[in-house]
This record gives C-alpha cells, structure tokens and sequence, in this order.
C-alpha cells in the first residue's frame, strides 16, 4: 500500500514539477484521494493517524527533493544592482 501511494505520487510531482505548478502537499492529498476514490485501497487497513504520519513524511521529501536550487550568479548581479558588496551576499 505504501509503496502503491509513493509511486503514484512520485510520477504525479514529476509531472506537476515540468509544469511548474508544484504543490507538495496538494499533490499527496488529491493522489491519495483519487487512488481512494478508485477502490485501490479499498482492502487497505490503516489508521488515518498512520496515513497522516506518511503524508507528513512524503511532503518533507518531495519538498527537499524537487526544491528550486538558488541562482548565485542571479543573485550576486541582483545584490550588486542594489548596492551590495560581496560580504553583504
């Protein structure tokens, strides 16, 4: 069950991360709710306080993972357009 929840939401985050539209949280909730409404956990016995430790879990990690990654070069030239020196970067 839990490995059926993490595949369905990693290929969805994929797919949400080229659109830009990359929402952890949101992500995890509407797969879990559309394997749900699916039947595909139907047999699945867990406690809503386990699948909320696992939501939790996911979100922390797809966060980290898909996390946009600064631009130093961006921001030394915004820093240097503002007046900054390179200690203040």
């Amino acid at each position: 069950m839990v490995l059926l929840i993490c595949d369905s939401i990693e290929a969805r985050s994929r797919a949400e991360v080229k659109r830009e539209t990359f929402d952890p949280k949101a992500i995890i909730d509407e797969t879990i709710n559309e394997l749900l409404e699916d039947g595909q956990l139907e047999d699945v016995v867990i406690r809503l306080g386990d699948l909320q430790k696992l939501k939790t879990a996911l979100a922390k990690e797809l966060q980290g993972t898909y996390q946009k990654r600064v631009d130093y070069a961006e921001a030394e030239k915004e820093a240097k357009k503002d007046g900054k020196t390179d200690k203040d970067i």
